[in-house]
C-alpha cells in the first residue's frame, strides 16, 4: 500500500508532463501559422480596377477596338499579349496607368459607365467608385445630350466614328472640349458564335476648357 503514492506522483508526473509537451507543441504550432495568417488576413483586397470584372473589360475594349479599326488601342499590347492570359494583370495596370482617356458603358437601356481608368477619373474630376454605376449621359449637360445621343446612335449603325468633338462636364459642373475622340461599340463573341453588342467606349487623347 506504501507504493500507491509513488504511483500516484509518477503518474501526476506523466500528467503535467503531457500537458506541458501538449502546451510546447501548439506554441510551436501557433508561432509557426501565426505569421501566415496574419499576412493573409492583412492582404488588401484587389483594386476595384484590378478586378477579374475589370480585366475583362479592358481586354474586351482593346479587342473591340482591334477588331473594328485594325490597329492597337494602347501602344506595345498587341493579340498576342491580349491573347495571353499572364499577361492580363500587366495589361489591366497598363491601361489603367495609360495617359490616354478610356472609359466605357454597357448596353442597358440608360447605359451605365462600367470602366474609366486614371486619365478618365482626373478628365471627369472624379473616381472609380463614383464614376462606375452612373448613367453616362451625366457626362454632358442636358442641352449637349440629344447631340450626345445622336453621335452614339451614329456609332451603334457603323461600329466606330473617330474624329470627334463635344462639349461634356466634369461631375464637378466643369465644361471642357473633346477633340479627336474616337468612340466605338464593344462586342463580345457569343456561344452561337456571333457578335453580340455589350456596350460601347471611348478613347480620348484631345482636352480642351470651354471658354465660356
Amino acid at each position: 500500500w506504501f507504493c500507491m503514492p509513488l504511483y500516484i506522483a509518477n503518474a501526476s508526473c506523466n500528467i503535467r508532463l503531457s500537458i506541458q509537451r501538449t502546451t510546447g507543441l501548439t506554441s510551436r504550432l501557433t508561432r509557426h501559422f501565426a505569421r501566415p495568417l496574419r499576412s493573409f488576413a492583412s492582404a488588401s483586397p484587389p483594386k476595384p480596377w484590378m478586378s477579374l470584372d475589370a480585366q475583362r473589360q479592358v481586354l474586351l475594349i482593346l479587342q473591340s477596338y482591334h477588331r473594328l479599326l485594325g490597329k492597337h488601342l494602347i501602344e506595345g499590347i498587341d493579340s498576342n499579349t491580349i491573347a495571353n492570359p499572364e499577361c492580363h494583370e500587366d495589361i489591366a495596370q497598363a491601361a489603367y496607368e495609360s495617359g490616354i482617356c478610356i472609359l466605357s458603358h454597357g448596353a442597358e437601356p440608360d447605359p451605365l459607365f462600367n470602366y474609366a481608368n486614371k486619365a478618365g477619373q482626373v478628365l471627369f474630376e472624379t473616381c472609380w467608385e463614383e464614376l462606375c454605376g452612373m448613367p453616362s449621359r451625366y457626362s454632358a449637360e442636358p442641352d449637349e445630350r440629344p447631340e450626345r445621343a445622336q453621335l452614339l446612335a451614329e456609332v451603334l449603325a457603323k461600329g466606330y466614328v473617330e474624329h470627334y468633338s463635344g462639349i461634356r462636364k466634369t461631375l464637378k459642373g466643369k465644361r471642357f472640349w473633346i477633340h479627336g475622340a474616337t468612340v466605338f461599340n464593344l462586342h463580345e463573341l457569343g456561344p452561337d458564335g456571333a457578335w453580340h453588342r455589350v456596350g460601347q467606349a471611348v478613347r480620348i487623347v484631345d482636352t480642351e476648357d470651354c471658354k465660356d
